[in-house]
């Protein structure tokens, strides 16, 4: 959602050819789009590592196919690491990880809601993992979810060190630079 936000709000710069800022945009998007996307990414490619059927059990299979699931969690990434790279500098607030913490600790207690409330299993293959095994998953989690916030932070200020944006290197024309 917040991918086709930017991408509405990036047309219309090019069209008025001006560009203006989003302060909401660029907080959503370092506190929540980024980190979530490499963790979610990087989950999935590590589930399916160690067991393929955790990523997308074969009953599922005929429905939603192999290259799309792998398609779908591989492209959030990239898409991710391009903006970040070549699009636009975010600027990242001083709170910021506490709210993607806050988002993440939220979604898991969510999850587990529905599955012991409402018998809803979102994630079926953790009612396999042993209690050592959730434990680690949940660690490894929260883990990958830090490092892509520290990542998408170092990564913004070495890429964004000498611009501001890809039109004041001449790269699109959106009209005055900031």
């Amino acid at each position: 959602l917040l991918h086709g936000v930017e991408l509405f709000k990036d047309l219309k710069d090019l069209a008025t050819g001006e560009h203006s800022e989003s302060p909401v945009l660029d907080y959503a998007w370092t506190t929540a789009a980024f980190p979530i996307s490499c963790q979610v990414s990087l989950s999935f490619w590590a589930l399916y590592h160690y067991d393929p059927d955790h990523a997308l059990p074969h009953s599922s299979s005929k429905l939603y196919p192999c290259w799309l699931n792998h398609t779908q969690h591989t492209l959030v990434l990239f898409s991710a690491l391009f903006q970040l790279i070549f699009v636009r500098r975010h600027k990242y607030p001083t709170n910021g990880f506490l709210v993607t913490f806050s988002l993440m600790l939220f979604f898991t207690f969510y999850v587990h809601y529905l599955v012991l409330i409402v018998g809803a299993d979102l994630y079926p293959f953790l009612k396999n993992f042993s209690l050592l095994e959730f434990a680690l998953f949940h660690v490894l989690v929260v883990s990958t979810l830090a490092a892509s916030y520290w990542l998408g932070r170092v990564v913004t200020e070495s890429a964004w060190s000498e611009h501001e944006s890809l039109d004041s290197i001449g790269v699109i024309k959106c009209g005055k630079s900031n």
